[in-house]
């Protein structure tokens, strides 16, 4: 089994990334398609962040030291992305097209954040046990 926190977020990052790009080349093609696809996108997106916010609170006592701002900074996150997505959602369902430029450029920087500041902080922060625990708990 993997241990590393940071390479499944890395994996789960590149998945989302994936998804959104399809959904941006369907938009422009097939609009009904589009709503399908952003729909697989936003399932992704929420499951994603359900498993970041469980694993933090699971972790509380572990990483509620100096680390209390970037839990912060990560959940800010969380709640804006998800702002950006209802906009899109709402979009879709008055059948108008959406630009996913900010989205895109939010996921992005959330991703970055969390691959070069959170993650590897928790990695080092954490046993063996306590990863492995994590990743059967939530990514199994």
């Amino acid at each position: 089994m993997e241990n590393s926190i940071l390479e499944l977020m890395k994996t789960e990052h590149g998945e989302i990334s994936i998804l959104l790009e399809s959904f941006d080349m369907l938009n422009n093609i097939d609009f009904d398609k589009s709503k399908e696809a952003f729909s697989v996108f936003e399932k992704e997106v929420i499951k994603h962040f359900d498993i970041e916010e469980k694993s933090i609170f699971v972790l509380n006592s572990l990483i509620m030291d100096d680390e209390i701002s970037k839990v912060f900074d990560l959940m800010t996150q969380h709640g804006a992305i998800m702002g950006i997505i209802s906009q899109i959602k709402q979009n879709i369902e008055n059948n108008s097209k959406s630009d996913i430029t900010i989205l895109r450029e939010m996921l992005n920087n959330h991703a970055n954040f969390e691959e070069t500041e959170f993650y590897p902080r928790l990695d080092e922060k954490l046993s063996v046990q306590d990863k492995e625990n994590i990743i059967k708990k939530f990514f199994s």
